[in-house]
């Protein structure tokens, strides 16, 4: 089932507007930033995005259209998508309208990040604290953590929900039971949500 999102919904419309001051109908027009960045600008968070969009008679047509083509309808059905936005505007006697999905991304805080991995540790027997100021400095770095301990693990993802496989995995052979969690920004913006999080094993 598909949530409503204000901002995607705020990014269909301004690229609405531009579609009905261009001839042809694009995803996106000269000069006019990608889906990804439309979204991400109006307040969107999503780890995937998609665009229909269509001009017709009225409503009952453009829907008949975008069910009727497998790439439309793909995305209206797709179970990977999880919020739409939609805007209509009429103009010279058409109906101009776009649909934008996303799969939604949690708009987490840094300490939110941090507590949700903690508890994700603390479920599989760790003492997990959160904030450290080494824990921070290494899920800036692009190296190993400024002092000990010499075991960590630094990850992105855009779901907290788990721990990723690959530091699940190893957990059961820590000799260690201690843990520390820092999170900081993800390098590099993709207009994509990501979480980047080390975790420091002692």
């Amino acid at each position: 089932m598909l949530a409503w999102d204000p901002a995607l919904a705020a990014a269909a419309r301004k690229h609405v507007l531009r579609m009905t001051q261009e001839k042809l109908l694009e995803h996106q027009y000269e000069g006019e930033p990608s889906l990804r960045d439309r979204a991400a600008a109006a307040g969107a968070h999503f780890s995937l995005v998609a665009e229909n969009i269509a001009v017709a008679k009225d409503a009952e047509q453009v829907h008949m259209g975008w069910m009727h083509s497998p790439g439309h309808r793909g995305n209206i059905l797709d179970p990977d998508l999880t919020s739409i936005g939609i805007a209509t505007v009429e103009a010279r006697g058409y109906l101009f309208a776009a649909q934008d999905f996303s799969r939604a991304v949690e708009a987490l805080t840094i300490e939110q990040q941090e507590k949700r991995v903690a508890g994700l540790l603390a479920a599989s027997g760790f003492k997990a604290s959160t904030g450290t100021e080494d824990a921070r400095k290494t899920c800036k770095s692009s190296s190993g953590p400024p002092g000990k301990p010499s075991v960590y693990f630094r990850f992105e993802t855009a779901d907290l929900s788990q721990l990723p496989e690959g530091l699940a995995a190893k957990l059961g052979s820590m000799q260690v039971r201690n843990a520390a969690v820092g999170a900081c920004p993800p390098q590099g913006g993709t207009g994509f949500t990501r979480y980047r999080v080390a975790v420091l094993f002692f």
